[in-house]
Protein backbone atom coordinates (compact mmCIF):
# COMPACT_ATOMS: atom_id res chain seq x y z
CA UNK A 1 0.00 0.00 0.00
CA UNK A 2 1.10 3.47 -0.70
CA UNK A 3 0.38 7.14 0.47
CA UNK A 4 0.35 10.18 -1.28
CA UNK A 5 1.81 13.89 -0.16
CA UNK A 6 -1.32 14.83 0.21
CA UNK A 7 -2.55 11.92 2.68
CA UNK A 8 0.97 12.85 4.32
CA UNK A 9 0.24 16.47 4.76
CA UNK A 10 -3.39 16.15 6.20
CA UNK A 11 -1.56 14.13 8.89
CA UNK A 12 0.91 16.05 9.73
CA UNK A 13 -1.20 19.02 10.27
CA UNK A 14 -3.22 17.11 12.73
CA UNK A 15 -0.23 16.73 14.46
CA UNK A 16 1.30 19.85 14.04
CA UNK A 17 -2.59 21.36 15.74
CA UNK A 18 -2.31 18.37 18.33
CA UNK A 19 1.33 20.01 19.58
CA UNK A 20 -0.54 23.43 19.51
CA UNK A 21 -3.25 22.37 21.80
CA UNK A 22 -0.77 20.67 24.09
CA UNK A 23 1.65 23.17 24.15
CA UNK A 24 -0.96 25.59 25.04
CA UNK A 25 -2.27 23.23 28.20
CA UNK A 26 1.29 23.00 29.47
CA UNK A 27 1.90 26.64 29.02
CA UNK A 28 -1.35 27.09 31.17
CA UNK A 29 -0.21 24.31 33.54
CA UNK A 30 3.25 26.34 34.06
CA UNK A 31 1.67 29.59 34.62
CA UNK A 32 -0.15 28.01 37.31
CA UNK A 33 3.18 26.13 38.68
CA UNK A 34 4.83 29.44 39.29
CA UNK A 35 1.77 31.25 41.17
CA UNK A 36 2.08 28.15 43.42
CA UNK A 37 5.39 28.41 43.74
CA UNK A 38 5.32 32.04 44.61
CA UNK A 39 2.34 31.47 46.91
CA UNK A 40 4.51 28.89 48.55
CA UNK A 41 7.09 31.10 48.90
CA UNK A 42 4.43 33.97 50.73
CA UNK A 43 3.30 31.49 53.44
CA UNK A 44 6.95 30.60 54.52
CA UNK A 45 7.77 33.72 56.43
CA UNK A 46 4.52 33.61 58.29
CA UNK A 47 5.47 29.88 59.19
CA UNK A 48 8.50 30.96 60.50
CA UNK A 49 6.83 34.02 62.74
CA UNK A 50 4.70 31.68 64.02
CA UNK A 51 7.29 29.11 64.98
CA UNK A 52 9.47 32.09 66.47
CA UNK A 53 6.53 33.31 68.57
CA UNK A 54 5.56 29.96 69.91
CA UNK A 55 9.10 29.88 71.36
CA UNK A 56 9.82 33.37 72.17
CA UNK A 57 6.13 34.50 73.77
CA UNK A 58 7.58 37.16 75.64
CA UNK A 59 10.94 38.61 77.18
CA UNK A 60 10.46 37.86 80.70
CA UNK A 61 13.63 36.43 82.39
CA UNK A 62 12.05 33.00 82.57
CA UNK A 63 11.13 32.88 78.99
CA UNK A 64 14.59 33.87 77.64
CA UNK A 65 16.48 31.63 80.48
CA UNK A 66 14.33 28.52 79.12
CA UNK A 67 15.29 29.34 75.12
CA UNK A 68 18.97 30.24 75.54
CA UNK A 69 18.71 26.38 77.49
CA UNK A 70 18.12 25.01 74.07
CA UNK A 71 18.98 27.29 71.96
CA UNK A 72 22.91 28.93 72.55
CA UNK A 73 22.02 32.24 71.20
CA UNK A 74 23.95 34.66 72.99
CA UNK A 75 22.37 37.44 71.83
CA UNK A 76 18.83 36.16 73.58
CA UNK A 77 20.81 36.19 76.97
CA UNK A 78 18.82 38.12 79.49
CA UNK A 79 21.62 40.28 79.88
CA UNK A 80 21.93 40.91 76.13
CA UNK A 81 18.32 41.59 75.44
CA UNK A 82 18.36 44.50 78.42
CA UNK A 83 21.28 45.59 76.77
CA UNK A 84 19.58 46.11 73.47
CA UNK A 85 16.18 47.51 74.74
CA UNK A 86 18.49 50.05 76.75
CA UNK A 87 20.37 50.93 73.55
CA UNK A 88 16.99 51.01 71.18
CA UNK A 89 15.30 53.24 73.37
CA UNK A 90 18.19 55.81 74.23
CA UNK A 91 18.82 56.12 70.24
CA UNK A 92 14.76 56.54 69.96
CA UNK A 93 14.49 58.97 72.49
CA UNK A 94 18.27 60.97 70.86
CA UNK A 95 16.80 60.81 67.64
CA UNK A 96 13.68 61.81 68.55
CA UNK A 97 14.89 65.14 70.19
CA UNK A 98 17.23 66.07 67.10
CA UNK A 99 14.18 65.76 65.25
CA UNK A 100 12.10 68.20 67.21
CA UNK A 101 14.27 70.18 67.66
CA UNK A 102 14.31 70.96 63.65
CA UNK A 103 12.23 74.04 62.54
CA UNK A 104 10.66 72.27 59.82
CA UNK A 105 9.25 69.82 62.12
CA UNK A 106 8.27 72.13 64.57
CA UNK A 107 6.63 74.53 61.91
CA UNK A 108 5.71 71.25 59.63
CA UNK A 109 1.85 72.28 58.98
CA UNK A 110 2.45 76.00 58.14
CA UNK A 111 5.44 75.14 55.83
CA UNK A 112 3.48 72.17 54.18
CA UNK A 113 0.70 74.69 53.68
CA UNK A 114 2.84 77.28 52.17
CA UNK A 115 3.92 74.77 49.82
CA UNK A 116 0.77 73.59 48.63
CA UNK A 117 -0.13 77.24 47.97
CA UNK A 118 3.06 77.97 46.05
CA UNK A 119 2.19 74.87 43.69
CA UNK A 120 -1.14 75.86 43.35
CA UNK A 121 -0.11 79.29 42.05
CA UNK A 122 2.68 78.10 39.92
CA UNK A 123 0.64 75.68 37.80
CA UNK A 124 -1.99 78.26 35.82
CA UNK A 125 1.65 79.63 35.07
CA UNK A 126 3.50 76.57 33.60
CA UNK A 127 0.23 74.89 31.98
CA UNK A 128 0.12 77.30 28.87
CA UNK A 129 4.07 77.44 28.30
CA UNK A 130 3.98 73.90 28.28
CA UNK A 131 1.55 73.45 25.94
CA UNK A 132 2.60 75.85 23.40
CA UNK A 133 6.36 74.60 23.37
CA UNK A 134 4.85 71.48 23.14
CA UNK A 135 2.78 72.08 19.71
CA UNK A 136 5.90 73.20 18.14
CA UNK A 137 8.21 70.75 19.10
CA UNK A 138 5.38 68.23 17.86
CA UNK A 139 5.39 70.34 14.34
CA UNK A 140 7.31 68.62 11.65
CA UNK A 141 11.09 69.50 11.26
CA UNK A 142 10.46 72.26 14.44
CA UNK A 143 13.46 70.88 16.94
CA UNK A 144 15.97 70.41 13.52
CA UNK A 145 15.06 74.11 11.93
CA UNK A 146 15.75 75.31 15.75
CA UNK A 147 19.18 73.31 15.31
CA UNK A 148 20.41 74.56 12.16
CA UNK A 149 19.30 78.27 13.20
CA UNK A 150 16.93 78.63 10.32
CA UNK A 151 15.33 82.35 9.48
CA UNK A 152 18.90 83.89 10.90
CA UNK A 153 22.36 84.65 9.54
CA UNK A 154 23.78 81.77 11.01
CA UNK A 155 21.77 79.52 8.92
CA UNK A 156 24.27 77.55 6.46
CA UNK A 157 22.00 75.40 4.34
CA UNK A 158 22.54 76.31 0.67
CA UNK A 159 20.28 76.61 -2.16
CA UNK A 160 21.38 73.99 -3.50
CA UNK A 161 21.07 71.57 -0.71
CA UNK A 162 17.89 69.39 -0.86
CA UNK A 163 17.66 70.49 3.07
CA UNK A 164 17.71 73.90 1.93
CA UNK A 165 14.21 73.61 0.13
CA UNK A 166 12.67 70.91 2.63
CA UNK A 167 13.50 73.60 5.19
CA UNK A 168 11.39 76.44 3.45
CA UNK A 169 8.50 74.29 3.22
CA UNK A 170 8.30 73.80 6.74
CA UNK A 171 9.46 76.83 8.31
CA UNK A 172 6.40 78.74 5.89
CA UNK A 173 4.13 75.47 7.37
CA UNK A 174 5.01 76.24 11.23
CA UNK A 175 5.11 80.25 10.53
CA UNK A 176 1.05 80.10 8.78
CA UNK A 177 -0.12 77.08 11.68
CA UNK A 178 1.44 79.16 14.81
CA UNK A 179 2.20 82.33 13.87
CA UNK A 180 -0.98 84.18 14.38
CA UNK A 181 -1.32 82.37 18.16
CA UNK A 182 2.18 83.76 18.95
CA UNK A 183 1.38 87.40 16.89
CA UNK A 184 4.54 86.15 15.13
CA UNK A 185 5.03 86.62 10.94
CA UNK A 186 8.02 84.33 10.00
CA UNK A 187 10.14 81.26 11.95
CA UNK A 188 12.73 83.47 13.45
CA UNK A 189 10.03 85.35 15.69
CA UNK A 190 8.53 81.87 16.91
CA UNK A 191 11.72 80.36 16.97
CA UNK A 192 12.82 83.39 19.35
CA UNK A 193 9.43 83.46 21.10
CA UNK A 194 9.85 79.29 22.06
CA UNK A 195 13.30 79.66 23.28
CA UNK A 196 12.20 82.27 25.93
CA UNK A 197 8.81 80.15 26.43
CA UNK A 198 10.70 77.06 27.33
CA UNK A 199 13.40 79.01 29.33
CA UNK A 200 10.61 80.39 31.69
CA UNK A 201 9.10 77.08 31.55
CA UNK A 202 12.03 75.15 32.82
CA UNK A 203 12.63 77.42 35.78
CA UNK A 204 9.14 76.91 36.59
CA UNK A 205 9.51 73.47 36.50
CA UNK A 206 12.49 73.58 38.53
CA UNK A 207 10.81 75.36 41.25
CA UNK A 208 8.14 73.16 41.35
CA UNK A 209 10.66 70.53 41.57
CA UNK A 210 12.20 72.27 44.43
CA UNK A 211 8.73 72.57 46.43
CA UNK A 212 7.94 68.62 45.58
CA UNK A 213 11.51 68.03 47.40
CA UNK A 214 10.53 70.14 50.41
CA UNK A 215 7.02 68.93 50.66
CA UNK A 216 8.78 65.18 50.26
CA UNK A 217 11.51 66.08 52.96
CA UNK A 218 8.92 67.52 55.80
CA UNK A 219 7.03 64.42 55.34
CA UNK A 220 9.95 62.28 55.86
CA UNK A 221 10.73 63.89 58.83
CA UNK A 222 7.29 63.63 60.41
CA UNK A 223 7.32 59.92 59.73
CA UNK A 224 10.95 60.03 61.13
CA UNK A 225 9.25 61.62 64.25
CA UNK A 226 6.08 58.80 64.31
CA UNK A 227 8.47 56.14 64.35
CA UNK A 228 10.75 56.87 66.92
CA UNK A 229 7.43 58.13 69.20
CA UNK A 230 6.24 54.34 68.37
CA UNK A 231 9.55 52.60 69.57
CA UNK A 232 9.71 54.68 73.24
CA UNK A 233 5.51 54.41 73.57
CA UNK A 234 6.10 50.61 73.47
CA UNK A 235 10.06 49.31 72.97
CA UNK A 236 9.40 46.02 74.51
CA UNK A 237 7.67 45.25 71.12
CA UNK A 238 10.32 46.43 69.04
CA UNK A 239 12.83 44.54 71.03
CA UNK A 240 10.51 41.26 71.26
CA UNK A 241 10.44 41.52 67.12
CA UNK A 242 14.30 42.04 66.96
CA UNK A 243 14.89 39.06 69.54
CA UNK A 244 12.46 36.97 67.12
CA UNK A 245 14.17 38.07 64.02
CA UNK A 246 17.95 36.96 65.93
CA UNK A 247 16.33 33.48 66.64
CA UNK A 248 15.04 33.12 63.06
CA UNK A 249 17.90 33.94 61.06
CA UNK A 250 19.86 31.41 63.69
CA UNK A 251 17.27 28.40 63.19
CA UNK A 252 17.43 28.90 59.23
CA UNK A 253 20.96 27.98 59.11
CA UNK A 254 20.66 24.72 61.73
CA UNK A 255 20.42 21.24 59.88
CA UNK A 256 16.46 20.09 60.01
CA UNK A 257 17.27 17.51 62.39
CA UNK A 258 19.29 19.64 65.04
CA UNK A 259 16.23 21.87 64.99
CA UNK A 260 13.94 18.86 65.34
CA UNK A 261 16.05 17.63 68.67
CA UNK A 262 16.07 20.91 70.21
CA UNK A 263 12.37 21.47 70.00
CA UNK A 264 11.59 17.41 70.97
CA UNK A 265 8.95 17.62 73.61
CA UNK A 266 7.35 20.76 72.84
CA UNK A 267 4.72 19.77 70.53
CA UNK A 268 3.54 23.01 69.27
CA UNK A 269 7.06 24.16 68.42
CA UNK A 270 7.77 20.99 66.71
CA UNK A 271 4.33 21.34 64.47
CA UNK A 272 5.06 24.70 63.25
CA UNK A 273 8.65 23.62 62.65
CA UNK A 274 7.00 20.90 60.54
CA UNK A 275 5.10 23.66 58.81
CA UNK A 276 8.21 25.45 57.84
CA UNK A 277 10.32 22.78 56.30
CA UNK A 278 6.75 21.14 54.20
CA UNK A 279 6.14 24.78 52.87
CA UNK A 280 9.89 24.73 52.17
CA UNK A 281 9.95 21.31 50.32
CA UNK A 282 6.27 21.85 48.32
CA UNK A 283 8.41 24.77 47.00
CA UNK A 284 11.62 22.62 45.87
CA UNK A 285 8.76 20.10 44.67
CA UNK A 286 6.75 22.54 42.72
CA UNK A 287 9.47 24.11 41.58
CA UNK A 288 11.45 20.77 39.84
CA UNK A 289 7.96 19.52 38.82
CA UNK A 290 7.93 22.65 36.80
CA UNK A 291 12.11 22.95 35.57
CA UNK A 292 12.43 19.04 35.34
CA UNK A 293 8.94 18.15 33.40
CA UNK A 294 6.68 20.74 32.02
CA UNK A 295 9.52 22.27 30.69
CA UNK A 296 11.33 19.38 29.39
CA UNK A 297 7.71 18.77 27.73
CA UNK A 298 7.42 21.68 26.20
CA UNK A 299 10.91 21.12 25.06
CA UNK A 300 10.07 17.62 23.65
CA UNK A 301 7.00 18.88 21.63
CA UNK A 302 8.89 21.98 20.37
CA UNK A 303 11.46 20.01 18.75
CA UNK A 304 8.95 17.08 17.44
CA UNK A 305 7.07 20.41 15.98
CA UNK A 306 9.85 21.67 13.80
CA UNK A 307 10.24 17.95 13.09
CA UNK A 308 6.70 17.90 11.49
CA UNK A 309 7.32 21.44 9.82
CA UNK A 310 10.54 20.37 7.99
CA UNK A 311 8.58 17.51 6.76
CA UNK A 312 5.82 19.35 5.64
CA UNK A 313 8.80 21.45 3.70
CA UNK A 314 9.74 18.54 1.56
CA UNK A 315 6.28 17.42 0.83
CA UNK A 316 5.37 20.37 -0.48
CA UNK A 317 8.08 20.94 -2.88
CA UNK A 318 7.25 20.66 -6.54
CA UNK A 319 8.74 17.86 -7.27
CA UNK A 320 7.01 15.89 -3.92
CA UNK A 321 3.00 17.27 -4.63
CA UNK A 322 2.47 14.61 -6.12
CA UNK A 323 4.88 11.67 -4.81
CA UNK A 324 3.50 8.14 -4.12
CA UNK A 325 5.16 6.95 -0.47
CA UNK A 326 5.09 3.47 0.91
CA UNK A 327 2.58 3.03 3.40
CA UNK A 328 5.58 2.37 6.67
CA UNK A 329 7.69 5.60 5.47
CA UNK A 330 4.50 8.36 5.25
CA UNK A 331 3.33 6.46 8.86
CA UNK A 332 7.32 7.36 9.80
CA UNK A 333 6.98 11.02 8.22
CA UNK A 334 3.35 11.67 10.07
CA UNK A 335 4.80 10.39 13.26
CA UNK A 336 2.33 9.04 15.55
CA UNK A 337 -0.64 10.41 17.79
CA UNK A 338 0.06 10.61 20.69
CA UNK A 339 -2.46 13.10 21.89
CA UNK A 340 -4.14 10.32 24.99
CA UNK A 341 -0.30 10.14 26.09
CA UNK A 342 0.32 13.83 26.50
CA UNK A 343 -3.21 14.39 27.94
CA UNK A 344 -2.53 11.58 30.54
CA UNK A 345 1.03 12.68 31.10
CA UNK A 346 0.02 16.20 31.56
CA UNK A 347 -2.83 14.64 33.91
CA UNK A 348 -0.19 13.59 36.17
CA UNK A 349 2.13 16.81 36.29
CA UNK A 350 -1.57 18.03 37.39
CA UNK A 351 -2.02 15.02 39.90
CA UNK A 352 1.52 15.82 41.26
CA UNK A 353 1.01 19.69 41.89
CA UNK A 354 -2.57 19.26 43.49
CA UNK A 355 -1.14 16.95 45.57
CA UNK A 356 1.38 19.01 46.82
CA UNK A 357 -0.89 22.45 46.50
CA UNK A 358 -3.27 20.98 48.86
CA UNK A 359 -1.08 19.07 50.84
CA UNK A 360 -1.45 20.72 54.81
CA UNK A 361 -1.31 17.71 57.03
CA UNK A 362 2.50 18.60 58.42
CA UNK A 363 1.65 16.77 61.22
CA UNK A 364 1.87 13.62 59.38
CA UNK A 365 5.85 13.99 58.88
CA UNK A 366 7.89 12.10 61.56
CA UNK A 367 11.22 12.97 61.62
CA UNK A 368 12.34 9.85 63.06
CA UNK A 369 11.15 7.69 60.23
CA UNK A 370 12.79 7.42 57.33
CA UNK A 371 10.09 8.64 55.07
CA UNK A 372 10.47 11.59 52.10
CA UNK A 373 8.03 14.90 52.43
CA UNK A 374 7.31 13.17 48.95
CA UNK A 375 5.85 10.54 50.14
CA UNK A 376 3.90 11.69 53.24
CA UNK A 377 2.78 14.76 50.68
CA UNK A 378 1.24 12.17 48.23
CA UNK A 379 0.68 8.83 50.40
CA UNK A 380 3.41 7.13 48.77
CA UNK A 381 1.39 6.74 45.76
CA UNK A 382 3.16 8.93 42.67
CA UNK A 383 6.49 8.66 40.74
CA UNK A 384 8.64 11.74 42.03
CA UNK A 385 11.42 9.88 40.61
CA UNK A 386 12.29 13.71 38.80
CA UNK A 387 13.06 14.60 41.85
CA UNK A 388 16.68 14.13 42.99
CA UNK A 389 16.00 13.19 46.43
CA UNK A 390 13.02 10.81 45.75
CA UNK A 391 15.29 9.26 42.71
CA UNK A 392 18.22 8.46 45.09
CA UNK A 393 15.93 7.36 47.87
CA UNK A 394 14.29 4.49 45.96
CA UNK A 395 10.54 3.41 45.71
CA UNK A 396 8.20 4.51 49.02
CA UNK A 397 6.74 1.82 51.28
CA UNK A 398 5.20 4.88 53.52
CA UNK A 399 1.87 3.93 54.68
CA UNK A 400 -0.92 5.48 52.85
CA UNK A 401 -3.76 7.34 54.90
CA UNK A 402 -7.67 5.69 53.99
CA UNK A 403 -6.06 3.26 51.48
CA UNK A 404 -5.33 0.01 50.90
CA UNK A 405 -1.78 -0.88 49.24
CA UNK A 406 -1.60 -3.62 45.76
CA UNK A 407 -1.82 -6.90 46.70
CA UNK A 408 2.33 -7.16 46.69
CA UNK A 409 2.27 -4.13 48.91
CA UNK A 410 3.86 -2.22 46.49
CA UNK A 411 3.66 1.02 45.46
CA UNK A 412 2.01 1.77 41.73
CA UNK A 413 3.30 5.33 40.13
CA UNK A 414 0.88 7.32 38.52
CA UNK A 415 3.10 7.67 35.89
CA UNK A 416 6.52 6.50 34.60
CA UNK A 417 8.59 9.06 33.07
CA UNK A 418 10.06 6.08 30.82
CA UNK A 419 7.14 5.47 29.13
CA UNK A 420 6.28 9.25 28.24
CA UNK A 421 9.36 10.86 27.47
CA UNK A 422 9.20 9.55 23.65
CA UNK A 423 7.13 12.35 21.46
CA UNK A 424 7.96 11.10 18.22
Amino acid sequence: MTMTSSMILEQVHQRLRSIEEESKELQRLQRGLGADIVNQKDELEPAWNLLTEILLSDLQPVTLTALTKRVPITALSLAAVQQRRTTILADANNRLRALLADPRVHNAEALLNEIDIGLSELEPSILPLRISTRMLEEAPLFLELLQWRYGTDEYSVKFWQLDFYRHWKHGDIIAETHGPRMKKTDFKGIAAQYVEEKSALNELELAKAAMHENKKAIEVLRTQVTENQAIVADVDAVVLKNARSRLKDYLRVVAEADVFRVLAGDEAAVLAYKRVVGITKKQQYLTALNDQQVKSSLGELHQLKNKLLRTRAKLERPKNRHAQWPDSQGQRMAGQDRGDKWRKRRASYDNARTHVVEFHHYDRYDPVQNFLWWDVMTDGRLDGNFIDEVRERGPSHYPRHNDVRDNDNTVQPAWRSDELSDVS
